[in-house]
């Protein structure tokens, strides 16, 4: 029977479900069917970007995995046949598989029931039911540093010059191991921003990734003096080189292994490099000012990256730059139109950030009691989590009501 009273503490505490698959569309169907039952604590997670090793490695006390399938996308199957059974959450394969690779699938996955695309809630429960709980030994995921993602919604929203001195002040304030990583291959601002001229970088070390370990990164990123380390273009490769996307997925999980922090700079056209970072990435910073453009282009965006890439509306923060409380769009036509939380506001100080650029000089470095650097100081506290360290007077009280207003 599927109410049957447990007969010990470890079969009281709900079994942990994970739903995998590759679109939102099969997913969120069977997260329905098991939502409000207290034998279950239900996640989600679509799995076109992200691995599913690594989505298990998010997850390590997921008792039982959930597919979503067919005969076209096994991927998932095959992921979790290559983890060690000893390993590996129990399975349940839920979709229309009739092919002969896919029953081999199934099989070698070590599924422990094959059920319809959509299955009844009672023969869904039962599986679940019979599925072993996982072995409570099993290897914990190697501690990780945590990723943001910086994209502007569109040109000239401050996108890249905000992530340089987020990553900065995560060096210089809170003293963190840093990596800002730029991804324009072309332009390389982050360097022009910081006055650095790299010798290698991405290129280099994807290119190298068969030999490349987290201690071998470091030869392939130049230092700023306050300790940031940068991961770009190298001075004097002119040309739009082509980078490996995978090469350079392993690239940003070995810095995750050093670095505490990385922060990268990305593009919001989606393009291959920045599709990849989306998939490794804890944070994603969306840009924009204060115009009806930049809001379309905004929410445009945010469906894409919550309704078709996967990514979860608590992981994205939506910033006003340049903000202007006597402009025509404010945070509630945002919020409104987006379908997101309360934006994040940095003033207008056009002229500081302007003389930044032209100096080189990050904001930290050339006014640190500036409004603008005092916002971004609560903007990066408020992405890591961590609180930067004790600032006298003014500064202080200023810092500590911007975040406040940040998390209101």
């Amino acid at each position: 029977m599927l109410n049957e009273t447990p007969q010990d503490g470890a079969e009281r505490t709900p079994k942990q479900v994970l739903v995998v698959g590759a679109s939102a569309s099969v997913v969120q169907p069977i997260v329905s069917l098991l939502q409000g039952q207290p034998a279950w604590t239900v996640s989600a997670r679509v799995t076109a970007l992200r691995a599913l090793a690594d989505v298990l490695n998010g997850a390590p006390k997921t008792d039982v995995v959930v597919v979503c399938c067919s005969d076209r996308e096994l991927g998932n199957l095959d992921a979790l046949a290559a983890i060690e059974p000893v390993k590996r959450p129990a399975v349940v394969a839920c979709g229309n598989l009739t092919s002969v690779a896919a029953t081999r699938a199934v099989v070698r996955a070590g599924a422990t029931d094959l059920l319809p695309e959509l299955p009844t809630v009672q023969d869904l429960t039962a599986a679940l039911a019979r599925a072993p709980r996982r072995n409570a030994d099993s290897a914990a995921p190697k501690a990780r540093g945590s990723l943001t993602l910086v994209m502007g919604v569109a040109g000239g929203a401050g996108s890249s010059f905000i992530t340089c001195n987020l990553a900065h002040m995560s060096a210089a304030v809170l003293k963190e191991k840093t990596l800002l990583v730029d991804l324009d291959m072309l332009y390389a601002p982050q360097a022009q921003f910081l006055a650095l001229k790299p010798e290698r970088g991405i290129a280099e070390a994807t290119q190298q990734i068969a030999t490349l370990d987290a201690v071998a990164l470091e030869g392939y990123v130049t230092r700023h003096r306050s300790g940031l380390a940068l991961l770009a273009r190298s001075e004097g490769s002119y040309l739009h080189e082509s980078v490996d996307p995978e090469a350079f997925r392993t690239v940003l999980r070995l810095a995750l292994e050093t670095y505490k922090f990385v922060y990268v700079d990305g593009h919001r056209w989606l393009d291959v490099l920045t599709t990849t970072t989306l998939s490794e990435a804890d944070h994603v910073v969306l840009v924009m000012e204060q115009s009806v453009a930049h809001v379309n282009n905004a929410a445009r965006l945010y469906r894409i990256l919550t309704q078709q890439l996967g990514i979860a509306p608590k992981q994205i923060v939506l910033v006003l730059n340049r903000y202007d409380k006597h402009a025509a769009v404010q945070t509630d036509m945002v919020i409104k139109a987006v379908g997101c939380d309360e934006p994040f506001k940095l003033p207008n100080m056009y002229e500081l950030a302007l003389d930044s650029m032209n100096t080189a000089i990050p904001l930290f470095e050339l006014d640190k009691d500036s409004q603008v650097t005092r916002a971004l100081i609560a903007l990066g506290t408020h992405i890591s989590g961590n609180e930067p360290p004790e600032v006298p007077g003014l500064f202080k009280r200023t810092l500590a009501a911007i975040t406040a207003r940040a998390h209101a």
